[in-house]
Formats: structure tokens, sequence, C-alpha cells
């Protein structure tokens, strides 16, 4: 059994109806970039103006990272797991204990 299996991608529908709860949050985390202009024959000036520039662009790189994980968290969440009984005693097969007694192959996925 591999993860690839069963890992599913969210569809444009689905992506929308998840981040459309957070919209307003979740668009706030990003910073601009103003492209502004800076002397290059000016050493500090280029200099700090290039960093800055790589690093709001990672910051940027890391909200959108966060908005995606969230997206797909929550929608593994919301496809839920059937957990309300985790345990059965005596289990179908004889065993002692059956763990998640109620998981169907296509539930495994969910796990991951």
């Amino acid at each position: 059994m591999d993860i690839y299996d069963y890992a599913k991608y969210p569809t444009k529908e689905d992506w929308l109806k998840v981040y459309g709860d957070k919209v307003d949050t979740l668009d706030k985390l990003g910073l601009e970039n103003n492209k502004r202009k800076f002397n290059i024959l000016n050493f500090d000036e280029g200099y700090y103006g290039i960093k800055l520039s790589y690093w709001l662009q990672e910051f940027n790189n890391r909200a959108f990272d966060l908005t995606t994980n969230y997206t797909l968290l929550k929608t593994y969440y919301d496809a839920g797991i059937p957990g309300d009984e985790w345990y059965k005693s005596p289990g179908d097969k004889g065993q002692s204990v059956q763990y998640f007694p109620h998981f169907g192959e296509e539930h495994f996925g969910n796990l991951f």
C-alpha cells in the first residue's frame, strides 16, 4: 500500500470552498514588495535593497505554503475517518483486540 494510491488533491471548487472561509485572513499574510528603484552605484542602498527583496520573496513563499498546507489539511480533515469505534474486542477474525474495525481500504489514505 502506497500513500500515492490514496492521496487526492482537492478540485478547484473544493479549494475555493475551503480557502473561501479564511480568505480575508490568509490574504493579509503576504507582504508587498514595492519594486522601488535604488542606485546600484550606492553600495549600501543596492546591497540592502537586494537583500530586502530576497527576504520579502522568501516570506511570501512561506505564506503561500501556509495557505496550501491549510487547504490540504482541512480537506483531509473534512474527509474524515470512521473512528467513532476505534477498537473492537474480540475482533472479527478472532483476535483479542481489533483496531480500526470500520476502516475500509479507501480510509487508510486519510491517516497520512
